[in-house]
C-alpha cells in the first residue's frame, strides 16, 4: 500500500471516530394539555356536588417510560428517543382528568387519589383502565379503556367502556394535541355521565 492510501486510510478512519464522539441532540420535552376554560364548556355549580377522587389510573406497560411511543402497522411500536414526556404519562392523564373535571364540573372539589388523603364524607372515586392511548404513525391517535364511578363504600354506580380515535397530522406537536384531546373528549363524556347520576344514587 502506497504512502498516499496509508494517509487516506488514516484521514477515513479519524473521521468516522469523530463522528461517532459527536453529541446526540438534546430531546424535546412535551405535556399533555387540558380543556381551554371557557362559558361552554364549565358546568353549572351545583349545592351538593360530591367530591371527587381521580385514581388510580393505568395505562399499559409499554407506555410506562418516558420516551414517547408511536404506534405503527403489525404491532410494531417506534420508541422515540428524541421525543420524550416532561412527566410519566399516567401522571399527565391523571393531572388532565383532574383539571378538566374540575371546569367540567363546576367543583374545586376533584383530587387525585395519590395527593392528600380521602375527603371526610361522600365522596365519588372515578377510577380507569386504560388498553390503548396511543399515538398512530400515520397521525391522529387512538383512546379505549374502561372506567367506573364508585361511591366511598364502594358501590359501583357508572362502568361504562370508551373508544375515541381522532384524525391529525404527523408532526410531534400535533399528535401530542391530539392526544390532549382524546382525553378532553373522555373528560366531558364521564362529566355527562356523573351530572346525570340520579340524586337517590348519591352516598
Amino acid at each position: 500500500m502506497s504512502h498516499l492510501h496509508v494517509m487516506a486510510a488514516m484521514v477515513l478512519a479519524l473521521v468516522i471516530s469523530l463522528s461517532g464522539c459527536a453529541p446526540s441532540p438534546d430531546p424535546d420535552f412535551f405535556i399533555l394539555s387540558p380543556l381551554q376554560t371557557n362559558d361552554s364548556l364549565a358546568g353549572a355549580a351545583k349545592d351538593k356536588a360530591l367530591p371527587l377522587v381521580v385514581g388510580p389510573i393505568s395505562l399499559p406497560t409499554y407506555l410506562d417510560r418516558q420516551q414517547i411511543v408511536i404506534r405503527k402497522k403489525g404491532q410494531r411500536l417506534d420508541i422515540r428517543e428524541q421525543d420524550r414526556w416532561a412527566e410519566p404519562l399516567a401522571t399527565g392523564v391523571s393531572r388532565l382528568l383532574c383539571t378538566d373535571l374540575a371546569l367540567l364540573l363546576a367543583s374545586p372539589a376533584v383530587q387525585e387519589s395519590q395527593h392528600g388523603g380521602l375527603p371526610r364524607g361522600p365522596y365519588l372515586r372515578l377510577i380507569m383502565e386504560l388498553e390503548e392511548l396511543d399515538m398512530l404513525a400515520g397521525g391522529g391517535g387512538r383512546l379505549t379503556g374502561r372506567y367506573r364511578v364508585q361511591d366511598q363504600r364502594g358501590k359501583v354506580l357508572i362502568n361504562r367502556r370508551s373508544a375515541i380515535e381522532r384524525a391529525g397530522k404527523r408532526n410531534m406537536k400535533s399528535q401530542v394535541a391530539t392526544l390532549s384531546s382524546l382525553v378532553n373528549q373522555l373528560s366531558q363524556e364521564i362529566a355527562q355521565e356523573i351530572q346525570a347520576l340520579p340524586a337517590s344514587s348519591s352516598p
